[in-house]
């Protein structure tokens, strides 16, 4: 499960080649929360692999007047070329920083110098963070992320990428140091869009070209409440979002008639669920650490025509349905100078995703078969 600051952002792509890392500049992430299992990320859904949250670079309040920078990097191996611009401003009230990155290779070389066709990519990512402080403790911030890269070449694939671009939107309120009662509270609304578009215009001897685009809208939001009170560190989150999903592809025969085919059948996915963590001393060696979630989910196939292909091969199955799910763990450290030692348990369910419910004749290179979907699947 991949999060930016608690955002839930989900891949265009029906082959998965634009993971949510890929719309971040290194530049602009401070540092990288990483979870395994399945405690962590309280805005995560499902992750009973584990979650990876992206925590993006803020100057804060209070930091310096002004500050000004500017990169430029070369690699010899497919002469890649990376330049960047980065400014920050800051006082007590008012804070924003802002960049634009641009990055460009041609194919890279392997060992002995052999090319390796189709690894060239190009690629420009600009960002502003702002934060405003009208009164003391009671903040408001904003994000604005937007990447668009071309001509992404995948040697390992039959296609390549002509575009992904994603514009990543956010804005959240903050209050901090509230009272007795609660030590602190965010509330955080946020939308982004991601486009993909798959195409072979530029691979050689290409019997039937076939364009595969694919297009990812998810709004959000979630409420996070935080506070210690004698031994227990606790936090109480609240998340709901709706994401669609919708992919196609349209095949071009030479001298026959178009085939167009639904990959994803514009699948509407709502999700909403309430986690609490708490976090227990025992002593300052002995710490235990309790969380669990529930949600509730509702899909629905909103294109009917996909609905209707599916129905071919799932008889009687539903148009939309709801599912819940959920996770309990429990874990306990004890911590000894400069060492630690952890262990815990628990217990979660996922529900399956988009490709897996009613991915419609995805191509899988491992073993070159056409797969589809099982709307039957049940929790894993």
């Amino acid at each position: 499960i991949y999060t930016i600051e608690g955002m839930k952002i989900f891949y265009a792509c029906t082959d998965k080649m634009d993971p949510v890392t890929s719309y971040v500049e290194s530049s602009n992430i401070q540092r990288i929360s990483l979870n395994s299992g399945l405690d962590g990320n309280p805005q995560a859904t499902g992750n009973i692999g584990g979650s990876i949250d992206l925590k993006l670079r803020r100057i804060g309040f209070d930091a310096q007047p002004s500050e000004y920078n500017a990169s430029a990097g070369y690699e010899s191996n497919g002469n890649v070329q990376v330049y960047g611009a980065d400014a920050a401003f800051s006082n007590h009230s008012f804070y924003t920083n802002f960049g634009v990155f641009y990055r460009h290779a041609n194919n890279y070389k392997a060992g002995g110098g052999q090319k390796v066709d189709f690894s060239q990519f190009q690629k420009t990512n600009a960002f502003v963070n702002l934060g405003w402080q009208p009164i003391s403790d009671n903040i408001l911030e904003a994000t604005v992320i937007y990447d668009i890269a071309s001509d992404i070449g995948y040697p390992a694939l039959a296609m390549d990428v002509k575009r992904a671009e994603g514009i990543i939107t956010s804005v959240s309120y903050r209050r901090e140091n509230i009272g007795r009662v609660l030590g602190r509270w965010e509330t955080k609304a946020y939308y982004n869009r991601i486009i993909h578009d798959m195409d072979d215009t530029k691979r050689p001897d290409v019997v039937i070209h076939m364009d595969m685009p694919g297009r990812s809208k998810t709004v959000g939001l979630y409420s996070l409440l935080q506070d210690s009170w004698r031994k227990h560190d606790f936090q109480l989150n609240y998340d709901a979002y709706y994401n669609t999903l919708f992919a196609d592809m349209t095949m071009y025969p030479g001298g026959g008639q178009p085939m167009y085919m639904l990959t994803w059948p514009d699948v509407g996915t709502f999700n909403t669920g309430l986690a609490l963590t708490d976090e227990i001393t025992l002593a300052p060696q002995h710490h235990i650490r309790l969380s669990a979630k529930g949600a509730w989910q509702h899909r629905r196939i909103n294109n009917d025509e996909g609905f209707d292909a599916l129905g071919i091969y799932f008889p009687g199955m539903e148009q939309a349905e709801a599912r819940l799910t959920g996770r309990l763990a429990v874990s306990y450290a004890y911590v000894f100078g400069n060492w630690k030692m952890a262990f815990g348990t628990g217990y979660g369910t996922r529900t399956p995703t988009v490709t897996e419910s009613y991915g419609y004749f995805l191509n899988n290179t491992f073993d070159r078969y056409d797969y589809i979907g099982n709307p039957n699947l049940k929790n894993e």
